[in-house]
């Protein structure tokens, strides 16, 4: 069984914000691995890794699962700094069980991040690229 997902796992799944939609760079999707803070909607919080990241999103480790469309805040720092994001999202599709054991993702979700505000935009689109340069072992990444 792949883990593609098909679009209609996000049906009814409010869009990324329009800075971002329909933008190439937002369809690069690099590892991230890093300990986040998730808040819910109740004030709840606990902590979670994110797995990978790109401008209209993450994957998120975690064993408790949220309801696909379940809002949130995910905070999580960046790197070779003392900035920490702290973006809106809302549950995209969840991930019951690892498909493969190698190749598979782990259990946990698809965060699609709403309401990015533009400076943190920037932040998260100059991680990602960074990310994609240092993977590709671009020159100065």
């Amino acid at each position: 069984m792949s883990t593609d997902r098909p679009e209609d796992y996000t049906v009814g799944i409010p869009r990324p914000p329009s800075s971002v939609q329909g933008a190439p760079r937002g369809l690069v999707r690099v590892p991230f691995v890093r300990r986040c803070k998730l808040t819910f909607k109740d004030g709840s919080e606990r902590e979670a890794f994110l797995v990978n990241l790109n401008v209209l999103g993450a994957y998120i480790l975690d064993e408790t699962l949220p309801n696909p469309g379940e809002p949130m805040r995910c905070r999580f720092g960046l790197p070779d700094t003392e900035r920490v994001l702290a973006l809106s999202g809302v549950v995209a599709w969840v991930n019951t069980h690892q498909q493969h054991p190698i190749h598979g993702l782990p259990r946990g979700f698809g965060l699609r991040f709403q309401d990015i505000p533009p400076d943190d935009l920037k932040l998260l689109e100059d991680v990602v690229e960074e990310q994609a340069a240092r993977r590709a072992g671009l020159p100065g990444a």
